[in-house]
């Protein structure tokens, strides 16, 4: 099954201090002909390839600036959102939509994600408390991703902690900061320190994987141990050439979400060529 990382919108509304999608100010949504266009595209490869399913990721940005009735114009999809701008109208027109599952991120240590100049994160982090229960009260699973930075490296155990405790039916991937531009922050790590911070935590997940199943990239690299499958490309092995793909607001294609938010890798333009070519 193709997952397709899909990018209707590049802006969002939080200022978080490591993220590209502020330094690029990129502010172009997705209009509806390209919409229509992709699911065409989309039905015309399922049509020649019926035992193929397809996965929709929404990714941003943040989604939820849309808007409800940007929504009404998809099928069956799951979204990535900071959480802070969900409501009761957009559950319910994911509900029709048949979503189940929402992704975000967060992140523990203050001012790093949050609102306006200062990242106000106190406000960020309640609004996105607030988000969290409304999905709660609406069945809807959730998960975290965490971006791991310098200031993560200092206390790894306490964060492992803080985000199993956050939800203990969805546990989190972690994944190594990526800074588009220069790093004013100070906040890049090395892929030694992501390591490092890692194997701090490894001892403890491999001793109560059973309560964290699901914690990533850990039950997957442990997984293609086991399958002696060591090509470790990524957390995803090398095969990510036949699990994923990349499209952008102006539809752009390329590889995945990280190939297509830094140029590496081009596909084409979905407006001219097939899902069929593309794959």
């Amino acid at each position: 099954m193709a997952v397709v990382i899909f990018k209707a919108v590049e802006k969002c509304n939080s200022n978080c201090i490591y993220c590209d999608v502020i330094k690029k100010q990129n502010k172009a949504i997705m209009d509806y002909d390209l919409l229509k266009l992709i699911f065409i595209r989309m039905n015309e490869y399922l049509m020649d390839n019926p035992s193929e399913k397809i996965s929709f990721t929404w990714h941003g940005g943040e989604v939820c600036l849309l808007g409800a009735d940007y929504f009404k114009q998809a099928i069956e999809i799951q979204v990535q959102s900071n959480l802070t701008m969900i409501n009761q109208e957009i559950i319910d027109t994911f509900k029709q939509l048949g979503i189940k599952q929402i992704g975000s991120s967060f992140e523990p240590i203050p001012n790093i994600r949050g609102f306006g100049k200062n990242r106000d994160s106190e406000t960020y982090n309640r609004r996105f408390m607030q988000g969290v229960n409304l999905l709660n009260e609406n069945h809807f699973t959730w998960g975290v991703i965490y971006v791991v930075h310098r200031k993560s490296l200092e206390k790894p155990l306490e964060i492992f902690y803080y985000l199993t405790n956050l939800n203990t039916r969805s546990h989190p991937n972690f994944n190594q900061v990526k800074i588009f531009g220069k790093d004013k922050y100070n906040l890049t790590i090395t892929g030694k320190e992501f390591a490092d911070f890692l194997g701090a935590i490894f001892p403890e997940w491999w001793k109560y994987q059973d309560r964290y199943p699901n914690v990533q990239p850990f039950s997957r690299f442990t997984k293609y141990f086991r399958e002696n499958n060591l090509a470790l490309v990524c957390e995803l092995s090398g095969s990510c050439s036949y699990e994923w793909m990349y499209i952008g607001p102006d539809g752009e294609t390329s590889q995945c979400g990280r190939a297509g938010d830094y140029n590496i890798l081009s596909y084409g333009n979905i407006k001219n060529r097939s899902f069929q070519e593309i794959m």
